[in-house]
């Protein structure tokens, strides 16, 4: 492992999603090269697009990374990998040291070119934030990371405005 980058999974429409992304990441003016993890599933229907990444993406370094090149077959034959799974693997994968992981759904608002040197990275080693989605993150991750919930006050992402607090509050 070495550098700084981004991993993505990729495959089916994830790498439609991924591309739009690479492409708003472009704009930014992004200098972290990207590399995109596809399944065993989806390698042979994904050629085409990797072949478009690595020769109109290179300035980025922008490539596709193949389970079968990185693990052993024994392990992939031990294992079956599926869904929210495969973004653990893409750590595993990846080739970088630093590693930004971000969903092929999601689009950084400004140049993430500088993440890692940031005074948060540096001192943690780790930047998390949770996903515009329904909140999913379970009350322990809170207890792990020392963070003091406000169960007076809740926070309501972008698009849930409907939940009741009481989905979020311990009984």
């Amino acid at each position: 492992y070495q550098g700084n980058g981004i991993v993505v999974v990729g495959g089916g429409k994830y790498s439609v999603l991924s591309l739009l992304l690479i492409e708003a990441l472009e704009r930014q003016n992004n200098q972290l090269p990207i590399e995109i993890l596809i399944s065993p599933a989806e390698e042979e229907n994904e050629k085409e697009y990797c072949t478009f990444l690595e020769n109109n993406y290179n300035k980025y370094s922008a490539k596709c990374i193949y389970f079968d090149r990185v693990f052993s077959q024994d392990l992939l034959n031990s294992f079956e990998f599926k869904g929210f799974q495969y973004k653990s693997v893409a750590l595993l994968a990846s080739s970088f040291e630093n590693v930004l992981l971000l969903d092929a759904d999601n689009v950084p608002l400004t140049d993430i070119s500088e993440l890692f040197e940031s005074h948060v990275y540096k001192k943690f080693g780790m930047i998390l934030w949770p996903d515009i989605w329904r909140r999913s993150t379970n009350p322990k991750y809170y207890d792990i990371a020392g963070i003091k919930i406000n169960f007076d006050k809740r926070a309501a992402n972008l698009i849930d405005r409907f939940t009741p607090a009481e989905v979020y509050t311990p009984k």
